[in-house]
């Protein structure tokens, strides 16, 4: 891949990208989750945009840490914003104890972690969050710019993302009318607090208690796959929202005491060789089995067409590398990512390790 050197900043482009949206849309849009990433959004695009209201919209997903909480109702009642709160049902899923399961914030069916905010507004029937802009956006006949804080270097997957893209920091949506902007898509986290500090920017305090606890820096649900491993960490750092939690999850306290035993290899190596003995044996059968009993609706849709495509390009990469045993895609390997939720995502990343327990999941002798 040819490297094209620039000589600006991640700022100047950040600038730039954004005075193009702005240019290219009647109405603009920045979707605010309380972090750092979409705070210097908010923040870049202010600069641009300063003598009427900046439109602004936030999605309450019900578990949010109470820190987070507080500052986004700060910003609610900002003056330069239209600031759209919105707490309605949406589809979601919960992980606890290293089980997924599929979960309704907001669920008129039970109670909830808190109580709903002054101002909110909610939608019809239970929407699903991928599809954010196409409910929310549906009587807007205008030109929408939609900015929000993604990153490449969040994750692997999400970089490997902007890469194939060619045109990274903007794609279409769901509908003709509304784009969806990354104007920092190539920044680090080092940016992101170094423009707060420049600019003297007040950020949410989780941040600094996430610091302080050794976890990611990171302002999602709390019972999130990514996030529920630090549930022992959140009883210290956020103990108004985890005791809202035990009233409607009591689980998340076994979660909490013991998931540093949960998350060992052995637990996860005994539900992998279950379903393989499953499936008499066969090793990609038992990932399809496992989907099969234990997911349902989108979520089994997408992790059968993670696999699907993991599967492929195992074939493609062993024919190209004959000593390739696995082609990157040992079935153990995608069987641990699908467990983990990797499918939510746009695709299983290769891995270049070589486990004994690959060989052994597959039935083969590792000559090595």
């Amino acid at each position: 891949m040819k490297v094209k050197h620039l000589s600006s900043n991640v700022l100047q482009e950040a600038r730039k990208r954004i005075k193009r949206m702005i240019v290219s849309s009647d109405e603009v849009w920045v979707g605010f989750s309380g972090g750092k990433d979409s705070l210097v959004v908010l923040s870049l695009v202010e600069e641009q945009i300063k003598n009427e209201k900046i439109n602004v919209v936030f999605r309450d997903e019900e578990m949010i840490p109470t820190a987070v909480y507080e500052f986004v109702m700060k910003k609610k009642q900002d003056p330069r914003y239209n600031f759209v709160y919105i707490a309605t049902q949406m589809e979601s899923d919960i992980t606890i104890l290293g089980q997924s399961k599929r979960y309704i914030q907001w669920d008129k069916n039970r109670k909830w972690v808190r109580e709903k905010p002054n101002g909110y507004i909610e939608f019809k029937g239970v929407q699903k969050q991928e599809e954010f802009e196409k409910w929310f956006f549906k009587n807007t006949k205008h030109s929408i710019g939609l900015a929000l804080g993604l990153r490449a270097d969040e994750s692997l997957l999400r970089r490997q993302g902007f890469m194939k893209s060619k045109h990274p920091f903007y794609r279409p949506s769901l509908l003709k009318n509304v784009t969806i902007y990354n104007p920092i898509y190539d920044w680090s986290e080092k940016d992101i607090f170094k423009y707060l500090y420049d600019n003297n920017i007040e950020y949410c305090k989780s941040y600094d208690l996430q610091v302080f606890s050794s976890v990611p820096l990171r302002v999602a649900t709390v019972l999130h796959s990514e996030s529920s491993r630090h549930l022992a960490k959140l009883k210290e750092m956020d103990t108004v929202l985890y005791n809202q939690l035990m009233e409607i999850f009591p689980e998340v306290e076994i979660q909490a005491r013991y998931h540093k035993e949960a998350k060992q290899t052995s637990n996860k190596k005994a539900v992998i060789f279950k379903y393989k003995e499953l499936a008499n044996g066969n090793p990609l059968k038992a990932i399809y089995l496992y989907i099969e009993k234990e997911l349902e609706g989108l979520k089994k849709q997408q992790a059968q067409k993670t696999v699907l495509k993991a599967k492929l390009s195992r074939e493609n990469r062993i024919k190209k590398v004959k000593k390739s045993t696995f082609g990157g895609y040992p079935y153990y390997y995608v069987f641990e990512q699908i467990l983990k939720g990797s499918f939510k995502r746009i695709s299983i990343m290769p891995t270049t390790n070589d486990k004994e327990v690959y060989y052994e999941f597959e039935n083969i002798k590792n000559n090595t």
